[in-house]
């Protein structure tokens, strides 16, 4: 396997690190013939299969675009216009449409911001002292990779494509700086052909983070592929187990027209880990946000990422491992091939995401397959007939006869000058014409007439362009049939509405940029990097990442920034750019201090620094002296010298300070006569205090008496309860006496009556 690298920097230019990653995965063993062609065959067969998938949308993107800037005329129509020489006039109204939409895009800008789910919190000083959060400086450090990508421009550029053909794509590169090749940076770049891109079109998210695959290719002369590698003639041509019968679009596509070239396949996949281990790390010297010191923060990390500083963690920084767990995940894999062998081997990328990134135009989901359009697809009609249209009126106009006088022949004495006027004697440049009896003067032949009903249909159809595209005139700066204010910013703001697709799609594919980018830069930091972050003002700070510092009192090392121990969450929104809010806030300030002119001296600084002129942030910094300090931040009043005193306020300082130690002998005074009363209270309060233990002590003393009086009450009612229980019973016994009697007397009665008498003596 070749172990060369096609992609060599040129001596003023970045080199894009192992062309789209970094050295191969470590625990990766080499490769064997049989994985190799395993590889190459499942990426070129996902590509072919891809290919034919996207075959007819790429057809159709391709006419958008052929239409917008070749030719709106079909062959056949303008081959015989050709050969007729008649005319077939163009009118690209499309193109300012185009530039409308990516003008809009211009104006406003995408704000990236980081929200931390998890891991380590705490602050970062700057080199200024200034201290940011790690969301903060996750944040800068997004915005900073923008600017030195020129981002803004890659955005624009893959939007331009959107509109046009309905997508475009971006790709997250590796770079070494040529000024700073002892670091590897992170480069957002659009990819100029965007038919050489492919994304699995099984995903359904719209930022197509669910692919499984994607991939890109390219090609070189054959001949500087023989220098770099071999003259293998293998490596030219479409794989032969490709079934050229039902992917003859596809050969054409990979031999890009059968031009003698080399095809290259970039190929990212995602190569799914069985039982990938998960560890929880927790920091208990760490604070989380708002809480008290002491709270533990906890981190969840793959040890394959961490592998090489587990130990470190653990043992120097103060981690403990909670526990690990075993999950089904996946890695993100990239190689270069050829159809024939992969030239380099595969390589991890840092990253959690694919790195290319699609922006979508309008799409429709329609028969099981996903349609991508721009803006012509459905106005090319149109934009036919309004060509059509003023075609034949330019040709009828250019056919009509010349404006000429009718003139009979025996009028005329000079056969070859048409201008004839009447007179008396001959004027320069003028020839005379003789009357004729019986004939009339010369006649002008009237002028060719305007061709209205061309002319009509044609606007009419321009009109549709606008109706179908969403642009109306109102967007474009033109004057329309509107005519109040409020009815023209609801015609601009309804044709905004139309095509703010196309912007909200690129907020999302922003969005994921900044997602992939939060991802991945912590994971290539060096150590002990001064980074440069740009924060939301625009300003630039610079912060030390990735540090080691020794506590004093435990001895313990920590590391002050370790942003690969955390968890960002990334949010895109969309506002008028910096410029346009700058000029917002002077005019808002200035309209402020107008209405409330009290307000302009602490606001002195501000209203300066927001205007839009040279050294205003000179004039904000000097201006900032007159504002009070104490409406100032803490890191601009230590940036502030201390103020010195002028002569008038030398002179109110002394008298101050004289009433001031007036004051004092006032305060004295008042504090010794305090001093007394207070004596004198405290005496009385002394007094208060024995009279009150007295009141306390006779009153637990007719306490104790109450008591007593009370427990010899509850005495005798208990004899008195005793005593009438005692009558109770002898009354109960005396009555049961009498009882027991009558029922005796009874039973001798009873007994006497029952005795019989024949029985007696």
């Amino acid at each position: 396997m070749a172990k060369h690298n096609p992609t060599k920097p040129f001596p003023n230019r970045s080199e894009i690190v192992g062309h789209f990653g970094s050295a191969p995965y470590k625990g990766e063993s080499e490769m064997d013939e049989d994985q190799e062609q395993i590889l190459i065959r499942t990426a070129i067969r996902n590509v072919a299969e891809n290919y034919e998938y996207c075959y007819r949308n790429w057809r159709e993107q391709d006419a958008d675009v052929k239409f917008i800037y070749e030719t709106q005329w079909d062959e056949q129509s303008l081959q015989e216009r050709n050969e007729q020489r008649r005319p077939a006039l163009s009118i690209n109204t499309l193109q300012n449409m185009i530039e409308n939409v990516c003008g809009t895009a211009r104006m406003r800008r995408f704000s990236i911001k980081a929200l931390q789910k998890n891991g380590m919190n705490g602050t970062i000083p700057s080199s200024r002292g200034r201290k940011y959060s790690y969301a903060d400086v996750m944040a800068g450090t997004i915005r900073d990779i923008e600017r030195r990508s020129m981002a803004k421009e890659q955005h624009i550029e893959g939007l331009q494509q959107a509109v046009e053909s309905g997508e475009g794509f971006m790709q997250l590169c590796k770079v070494r700086p040529v000024d700073d090749p002892r670091h590897v940076e992170l480069r957002i770049q659009h990819i100029r052909d965007r038919w050489s891109v492919m994304i699995d079109h099984f995903a359904e998210l719209p930022d197509s983070s669910d692919a499984r695959w994607c991939a890109k290719t390219w090609g070189i002369p054959s001949r500087e592929f023989a220098e770099r590698f071999d003259k293998d003639d293998k490596h030219l041509g479409t794989p032969s187990w490709i079934d050229m019968d039902s992917s003859a679009g596809f050969h054409q596509w990979w031999r890009n027209h059968d031009r003698n070239e080399v095809r290259f396949l970039e190929y990212w996949w995602k190569e799914p880990v069985k039982d990938r281990e998960l560890i929880r790390l927790v920091s208990p010297d760490i604070a989380m946000p708002g809480g008290e010191p002491g709270q533990s923060s906890v981190i969840d990390l793959w040890v394959d990422e961490v592998e090489d500083v587990l130990d470190e963690l653990l043992e120097q920084y103060g981690y403990e491992q909670v526990g690990i767990e075993k999950y089904d995940s996946y890695k993100i894999m990239g190689a270069q091939m050829t159809h024939h062998r992969v030239l380099q081997e595969p390589i991890r990328w840092e990253g959690d995401f694919l790195p290319l990134i699609r922006i979508p135009g309008r799409k429709v989901h329609y028969r099981g397959r996903t349609w991508y359009f721009g803006i012509a697809r459905y106005a090319k009609d149109a934009c036919r007939a309004a060509n059509y249209w003023y075609t034949s009126a330019t040709e009828r106009v250019a056919m009509a006869p010349k404006d000429e006088y009718i003139v009979a022949r025996e009028q005329v004495k000079d056969q070859k000058n048409n201008d004839f006027l009447p007179g008396k004697g001959p004027a320069k440049g003028v020839k005379f014409y003789d009357h004729v009896e019986g004939i009339d003067p010369p006649k002008r032949q009237l002028p060719p007439q305007m061709p209205v009903a061309e002319l009509q249909l044609a606007d009419v159809m321009l009109k549709m362009v606008r109706d179908v595209t969403g642009i109306q005139d109102a967007n474009l700066g033109k004057e329309s049939n509107e005519v109040s204010g409020r009815a023209i910013a609801a015609r601009a703001e309804a044709g905004a509405t139309s095509t703010f697709v196309f912007i909200d799609n690129l907020r999302i594919a922003v969005e994921h940029m900044g997602r992939m980018i939060a991802n991945m830069a912590p994971k290539i930091m060096g150590p002990s990097k001064l980074q440069r972050i740009i924060l939301e003002d625009d300003t630039a700070a610079e912060v030390l990442l990735n540090q080691r510092v020794v506590d004093r009192e435990s001895k313990r090392a920590y590391l002050v920034a370790p942003l690969a121990h955390a968890r960002y969450e990334v949010e895109c929104t969309v506002g008028p750019d910096s410029a346009t809010q700058r000029q917002e806030m002077f005019n808002a300030l200035t309209e402020l201090g107008k209405n409330n002119p009290g307000l302009i001296q602490p606001l002195i600084d501000l209203i300066l620094g927001a205007m839009d002129v040279p050294m205003a942030n000179e004039l904000a910094r000097r201006a900032k002296m007159l504002v009070p300090r104490h409406m100032l931040s803490e890191e601009d009043q230590a940036n502030l010298p201390p103020q010195q005193p002028t002569p008038e306020q030398e002179v109110e300082m002394k008298k101050s300070e004289a009433e001031m130690a007036k004051a004092n002998a006032v305060v004295k005074k008042a504090e010794s006569d305090a001093q007394i009363a207070e004596a004198s209270l405290n005496e009385q309060q002394t007094r208060l205090q024995q009279r009150q233990l007295e009141i306390e002590e006779q009153r637990e003393q007719n306490e104790q008496q109450r008591l007593k009086n009370q427990a010899e009450s509850i005495k005798l009612e208990r004899d008195k309860v005793a005593l009438e229980k005692a009558r109770f019973e002898a009354a109960q016994a005396e009555k049961q006496e009498e009882t027991d009697a009558e029922v005796e007397r009874r039973a001798k009665v009873k007994a006497s009556e029952t005795v019989d008498r024949k029985n007696l003596p």
